[in-house]
């Protein structure tokens, strides 16, 4: 194994010095660039720029200035979802435990309730037989018809008096209302487009979480970097709003 090795780093050692002097040079040089491209976490990415646009807007210490205004509103409009969050929860979670202790109460009512439901649907299909037959319902019949009527009710009142009345269902409010979309709002509050701050967050942000490492397809100019380095410490306090 240790031969075959060898032999195969000869032949391209040979290949190298075979080489004109001034092609080995490029061939040589090509792979160091290539090696430190790869190392550096550069290449031909680190060679283009932004194209700033009515979207792209460049990045510079006034237009920070309006993100963190964004960031200031959109955070707060954040917390505030996460208390109404928090409040409707809580009042789903007391109306589970109301019902729950309802039904635990009203279990055997109601399952007297559904006996008679029961035997009130027979007699009312005895007494159509019947009726169809003589043209009208007999005494028996409607004194059956009557008990069991009676029970039903008397029975329902008795679950009132135990148990109290069906606990009325809460409506589900909906707290993601219109307008109420935190990023929306920072946008209004920066005093630019929904899609121009959107841009501005998300590079701002590309910029802050990969601190001494790549910013992915992300590219600044070196104004924007030095801009958003002066501006970290403020940025930092909206790490987690800005994905960390």
């Amino acid at each position: 194994m240790m031969i075959r090795i060898l032999y195969r780093a000869a032949l391209l050692a040979g290949a190298v010095l075979t080489l004109t002097p001034g092609a080995a040079h490029a061939q040589l040089g090509g792979l160091r660039k290539r090696l430190e491209d790869r190392m550096l976490g550069q290449g031909a990415t680190a060679q283009r720029a932004p194209t700033f646009d009515d979207r792209v807007l460049e990045i510079t210490d006034a237009r920070l200035e309006q993100l963190l205004r964004g960031l200031k509103a959109e955070q707060a409009a954040v917390a505030k979802q996460e208390q109404a969050n928090a409040a409707e929860n809580a009042r789903m979670a007391e109306a589970e435990k109301r019902n729950e202790a309802y039904g635990k109460c009203a279990e055997p009512y109601t399952k007297e309730l559904l006996r008679y439901t029961g035997m009130t649907m027979g007699l009312a299909f005895a007494a159509k037989r019947e009726q169809d037959k003589t043209g009208k319902m007999t005494g028996p019949m409607q004194d059956s018809v009557k008990a069991v009527t009676t029970r039903m009710q008397q029975v329902a009142r008795d679950l009132e008096a135990k148990c109290g009345k069906s606990p009325e269902q809460p409506e589900f409010d909906a707290m993601g209302s219109e307008g109420s979309d935190p990023e929306a709002l920072g946008a209004k509050a920066a005093g630019l487009k929904d899609e121009q701050y959107a841009v501005l967050r998300e590079r701002a942000a590309a910029f802050l979480l990969a601190r001494g490492g790549r910013t992915g397809s992300y590219v600044y100019v070196a104004g924007e970097r030095a801009a958003l380095e002066r501006r970290a410490g403020d940025l930092a306090a909206f790490r987690k709003l800005l994905g960390e």
